[in-house]
């Protein structure tokens, strides 16, 4: 089996994924993105994007809240063109995180359509950390995570 680890430090990942969604402009703090796949047949699913929705223009979500979360699965290719390419996932795993990652909480997740949402539980104050896993028709998987996702305000 093949491992390939990545670790990729991004400035306001969340808010790139809501300023998508909203259309509007979005402040975040700085973001940090690590990706692990596991494959025998050269890792073929790469990337899981996750858009929270509800968000506030400070990609904020509100405290003690529930944000639904849709989730994707997909390869990136390199270059000027970038392109996402979907891929169809057999299973898809989601996890949150209120203290910068050194715990974790499953989030309830559903197929909705050929896309997945999780549903996660907002804590207090602070921000919130999601994690995923993704399982594709071959078996591949990948993991990934995203540190500071979106805040809570």
């Amino acid at each position: 089996m093949r491992v390939r680890r990545r670790s990729i430090a991004l400035a306001g990942v969340g808010a790139l994924l809501s300023l998508a969604a909203a259309g509007g402009a979005a402040q975040a703090a700085s973001s940090s993105l690590t990706v692990t796949t596991l494959g025998r047949h050269g890792a073929k699913v790469a990337t899981t994007r996750f858009l929270p929705t509800g968000l506030n223009s400070r990609n904020q979500a509100a405290a003690n809240s529930t944000t639904t979360v849709d989730v994707s699965a997909g390869r990136g290719s390199q270059g000027p063109g970038l392109r996402f390419t979907k891929v169809t996932a057999r299973a898809v795993k989601v996890w949150s995180s209120a203290d910068g990652g050194k715990t974790w909480k499953a989030a309830t997740v559903r197929r909705s359509g050929s896309s997945w949402q999780a549903t996660v539980h907002n804590p207090a104050s602070g921000a919130v950390a999601l994690r995923s896993e993704v399982t594709d028709a071959a078996g591949d998987r990948s993991t990934q995570t995203v540190y500071r996702a979106y805040a809570i305000g």
